[in-house]
């Protein structure tokens, strides 16, 4: 699957990071936010390696 986004080559194996991807670095897109220093994190695998949770 490949990025639909004019410049970017990113290509992806699954549909899933492909969305993830597209929502994170071209929309802007943070779900998951630290409680303690608000910074923004696509995946909540991110944020609890960012050690918050």
């Amino acid at each position: 699957f490949h990025c639909p986004h004019p410049g970017c080559e990113q290509s992806f194996t699954r549909r899933y990071n492909l969305k993830t991807h597209f929502l994170a670095s071209h929309i802007g897109e943070r779900n998951f936010v630290c409680p303690i220093c608000d910074v923004g994190f696509a995946r909540k695998y991110d944020l609890i390696r960012h050690g918050s949770l």
